[in-house]
């Protein structure tokens, strides 16, 4: 099947100058629309302008000279100019508003081109921020399982290298117990006598044991030592903590008494105000004798 033709995507480092450019031509075109407002207004405020484009309706009427002024009629001859002149100014607000209207249209032609432009650019930013939620959804996921699988194996490890210990230790003391048993048996051949083999007997039995017993306490005590160790590090680190614990603890108990001492000399100041105030009552006391004495004084 032939592949299926790719979606018309506009690059996401072209968002912010498609957003200026939205910007840009709503101003335009807010600024398009009030000027041909302005050239409607002009239009019908135009003396006699008929909506037909034609002059016939500008009213123009020759007035009579008037004997009683001696006049020879100047004003019949100053309107017609007039009024070519306004029906002119029309003509050409109403060509400006026409051209204002084309490029009006194509204006908002290109905007309405733009804004599909940044829908679709808006449908491809949701689709990248599902993918990224999903991506970061995975790598939790993924590091999560990281983690529990990192801790399975820790404790895979030690539970392995306690049982391979425990196995050195059987395998040193069946070595040993093989050493003794061969050595028993070739002391034990046909002609010694019974009273020495059943004594060198017990006494490689109480050998047996002891050696078994020095391997058990040479195992415990490497155990002991390497605990001993990790306690003298557990140790140090606890001192370094304690130390870092006490310097931050003496850092904010001088921040406290700074902060007390900062207290302290506030308190100060204000009592110092309040020492130099007077009582609500009294200073409404002596606002009233005031006004008395005031008004005592005018009369």
């Amino acid at each position: 099947a032939p592949p299926a033709p790719a979606e018309p995507v506009v690059p996401s480092s072209m968002y912010g100058d498609a957003v200026r450019t939205v910007e840009r031509l709503r101003g335009e075109r807010d600024a398009l629309f009030a000027r041909v407002s302005a050239l409607q207004a002009a239009l019908d405020a135009a003396p006699g302008f008929n909506a037909q484009n034609a002059p016939v309706s500008f009213n123009i009427q020759a007035a009579a000279p008037n004997p009683g002024m001696g006049g020879t009629g100047g004003s019949t001859q100053t309107n017609p100019a007039v009024a070519a002149g306004a029906y002119a100014e029309a003509q050409r607000a109403r060509e400006e508003c026409a051209a204002a209207d084309r490029a009006l249209a194509g204006v908002i032609a290109d905007l309405a081109a733009k804004e599909e432009q940044l829908e679709q650019m808006a449908i491809d930013v949701a689709k990248y921020k599902q993918a990224f939620a999903d991506m970061g959804a995975t790598r939790s996921a993924l590091y999560r399982e990281h983690v529990r699988a990192k801790t399975a194996w820790a404790e895979e490890r030690r539970t392995l290298a306690e049982r391979a210990r425990r196995a050195e230790t059987e395998a040193e003391t069946n070595a040993v117990e093989a050493r003794d048993a061969q050595t028993l048996v070739e002391r034990l051949k046909p002609g010694a006598e019974s009273g020495l083999k059943e004594a060198l007997a017990a006494a490689h039995s109480r050998l047996v044991v002891l050696q078994v017993r020095e391997v058990r306490l040479s195992r415990a005590l490497e155990t002991a030592s390497t605990a001993e160790a990790q306690a003298r590090k557990d140790k140090e680190e606890m001192e370094i903590d304690v130390q870092e614990l006490s310097r931050a603890a003496q850092e904010r108990l001088a921040f406290h008494e700074r902060r007390a001492a900062e207290a302290e000399l506030r308190a100060a100041r204000c009592q110092r105000e309040l020492d130099l105030c007077v009582p609500k009552h009294e200073h409404a006391t002596l606002a009233d004798n005031h006004r008395t004495l005031q008004a005592r004084f005018k009369e």
